[in-house]
């Protein structure tokens, strides 16, 4: 059996991030919420972006982790060879950062898969194409 054929469809990897997804949307709406507030609360909210960008960025990884720990959602587990897990902090640390990218980090990694299955399609026709092209060759070598 070779590695493509027991490697996940990206049908089966959506449908197991899908909680993931879910979860990063509304850590995305959450923060969202959290932004409006302090729009309203604190002077110059809008004006100061690197201090607003750097509070927003922790208040996500906050509401991920704890997303990520009543959850136990864990995003690696989709790639992982084995069902258990040998290193939960990493999966959790993973899993917390790409819950807390939202609806950005999903959309990237689908686009990532989709790029390495266009390679694979490509790489398993220009092998194809090799060897349809040398069969002739190959069958004129033959013993009669």
């Amino acid at each position: 059996m070779d590695a493509q054929s027991i490697a996940p469809s990206i049908s089966d990897i959506v449908k197991a991030l899908a909680p993931a997804f879910v979860a990063g949307f509304a850590v995305q709406q959450g923060v969202e919420v959290v932004s409006s507030l302090c729009a309203q609360a604190v002077k110059d909210w809008e004006k100061n972006i690197s201090k607003k960008k750097a509070i927003l960025t922790l208040v996500s990884l906050a509401i991920s982790a704890w997303v990520v720990a009543f959850a136990k959602l864990d995003v690696m587990q989709v790639f992982a060879a084995s069902k258990n897990c040998e290193a939960p902090f990493t999966h959790g640390l993973v899993t917390v950062i790409f819950i807390s990218a939202g609806t950005e980090g999903f959309n990237s990694l689908l686009k990532w898969i989709s790029y390495k299955k266009e390679d694979a399609k490509a790489s398993a026709a220009g092998t194809k194409q090799t060897v349809t092209t040398n069969a002739p060759d190959a069958m004129k070598q033959m013993p009669s």
